[in-house]
Formats: C-alpha cells, structure tokens, sequence
C-alpha cells in the first residue's frame, strides 16, 4: 500500500487480513483489505458517491468487528459502511445525522456496539447488529470549543469503558 495516502490500519482479530483505507484524493482506492498469508489485495473498494458502492468518500477509517469477518469504515460523511470481508460485498450502511465527518471508529471487544467519533464533538454507539443509535455522547463543546473534534475512540477490554482524545489531546471517558 505504499503511496496511497492511507488514513486508517486495522488487522483482523484472525491474523488473516489488514484492512487500509485510503484518502480518496489520494488514492483512487476507498478501501483495501489485503490478504496477509498471499500479500495480494483480497478485495479493493473505489469511493463512488452517489453510486452502489457507497464508500464514504474521505477519511479511511476502518475497524475490524471482533468475528474477524466484518469491516467497519467511514471517514469524511457520517455514513458507516459495514462489508463482508470475504465476499467484499456492502452489507449495511447506516446513515449519520448533522453530526459532521467522522474521525474515529471503534467496535467494543464484545462486538456488540460500533462506536463513531465526529466533527462537532459528538459520538455515536450504534448497535453492531442493526446500526441502530443507542446512546450519543458528547466531548463538550462548550468546554473546549476549539479542539472539539474526536479524533480517537478506544473500547477497554471489559467493555466497561469507552475513552475518546480530542484534536486539542483532552481524554475523555465513559
């Protein structure tokens, strides 16, 4: 993946996969999960808004669902697109709301939720299975309106915790 502007690196909980996204502006590739044991591309996913393969166009977030056979990415919208990694096929995208591009991604340990960092100081836990928004959180505008944007998300392994980082380095957790 040399040279491709690539944003966001997850393995698969197996071994078996890395999953690159990419800078759209960069690169004409969205998303690439290469094949570790062959080094070979198992499948390469071009952004193409407004088409079938609704790749969000900027950003390259991607995150490995803890089954190993599911690939989370989103990036410069505030869709989630959720894809079979060994098919390559779209299985969901789920829809944001006037939260702003996205710059965090995380799945819980357990896998039941998919956490989603935005623009304008928001995160959303969706439900892993249904996409569904259970629970917005907020890293407070009012407190640090200039560095307002999450732009990390991480689970603890007992799932208990949610930590988020703000562009200007304030950790938050819940």
């Amino acid at each position: 993946a040399n040279g491709l502007g690539v944003n966001g690196l997850d393995f698969s909980p197996n071994g078996r996969w890395l999953a690159c996204g990419t800078e759209y502006f960069v690169s004409p590739n969205g998303l690439i999960v290469w094949d570790l044991a062959t080094r070979q591309p198992k499948f390469t996913i071009a952004p193409d808004p407004g088409g079938r393969k609704r790749l969000p166009v900027a950003g390259g977030l991607v995150a490995f669902h803890p089954d190993g056979r599911t690939l989370a990415c989103g990036g410069g919208g505030e869709s989630v697109c959720v894809y079979d990694v060994e098919s390559g096929q779209l299985r969901h995208t789920w829809e944001g709301g006037q939260w702003g591009p996205m710059r965090g991604l995380a799945y819980s340990h357990d896998g039941r939720l998919l956490a989603s960092g935005h623009l304008r100081h928001l995160i959303a836990l969706r439900d892993s299975s249904s996409g569904a928004v259970v629970r917005m959180l907020d890293c407070g505008e009012a407190k640090m309106p200039n560095f307002s944007t999450v732009c990390g998300l991480s689970f603890s392994p007992d799932n208990h915790l949610l930590a988020a980082v703000n562009e200007g380095g304030t950790v938050f957790l819940w």
